[in-house]
């Protein structure tokens, strides 16, 4: 959701103050902006030229999508949209105030040390958070430093923006900057939200573990989580079915078995010449 544009002269103007039927520019493409609001969605601005195109424009009409649909699933009298908490200068993409828990949509990279600080802040004030990543960017085998702490933060994955885009929560974890899933890939598609509060928010802890089981990576959540959403492996449990990949032999290994092969096929060879 586009929250702010720049005005004729260049000066930033966030939308709760911007004019209607005033045209702003986009930082991004400087295209035309206007701004929009109404009795349920918050003031935000929009492409006025739909014609151009822009990285803000997708990313920020993606973010508005998701916004959207979670706090109409959640229940759009229970929600505030873009939330401010002026104790800790932070506004929230959607608070869900019947059990204090912030949502935060997350489509472009973030560092480590945002994500956590983020986390930490809204656990200050008491609140619960809990990550929607979008697999535009998250969820690939290949994971950021900033997935690899979310280990212990309630987070889900999502293609929402999509004309088919649902919610899902996914049976893997990351060690070392690589995602490992449990096999066969098993996703718990999340039609409903239905927010349970377990404990009270914890200190921020960074995980570097592996699973030898998708229970003991189950057991691990249950004293991670603070909150989940009803209908995930947490409130499920895991498939009995569900196991690791196999181990691939490394390099080193590989060439070891080459070479005693070709070994053992020389001695074989040179026997049968006896």
């Amino acid at each position: 959701m586009q929250r702010y544009a720049l005005s004729e002269n260049g000066t930033r103007v966030f939308a709760e103050e911007a004019l209607p039927q005033v045209d702003y520019l986009c930082p991004e493409c400087q295209g035309k902006l206007r701004v929009r609001q109404g009795e349920i969605k918050i003031a935000h601005f929009f492409h006025y030229e739909g014609t151009r195109e822009c990285r803000w424009r997708t990313r920020f009409q993606t973010h508005t999508i998701i916004q959207e649909i979670l706090s109409q699933q959640l229940g759009l009298h229970y929600c505030t949209l873009e939330c401010f908490f002026p104790e800790i200068s932070r506004i929230a993409d959607i608070a869900f105030h019947p059990q204090k828990i912030v949502f935060e949509i997350q489509i472009s990279p973030i560092s480590e040390k945002e994500l956590i600080q983020r986390t930490s802040d809204y656990w200050k004030t008491g609140w619960h958070v809990i990550w929607i990543l979008h697999i535009e960017q998250f969820g690939s085998k290949r994971a950021s430093s900033a997935e690899a702490a979310l280990q212990t933060i309630p987070h889900y994955f999502t293609d929402l923006g999509s004309k088919r885009g649902t919610l899902w929560d996914e049976a893997s974890f990351v060690y070392k900057k690589k995602r490992i899933w449990f096999f066969p890939l098993s996703r718990i598609k999340l039609s409903t939200l239905s927010p349970l509060v377990h404990s009270a928010p914890p200190q921020i802890h960074l995980p570097s573990t592996t699973f030898d089981s998708s229970t003991a990576w189950l057991e691990y959540r249950k004293k991670s989580w603070s909150c989940s959403l009803e209908g995930d492996f947490l409130t499920q449990g895991c498939p009995s079915t569900l196991h690791l990949p196999k181990k691939m032999p490394s390099r080193s290994d590989l060439f070891l078995r080459i070479r005693t092969f070709f070994f053992l096929l020389w001695i074989k060879i040179s026997g049968s010449r006896d």
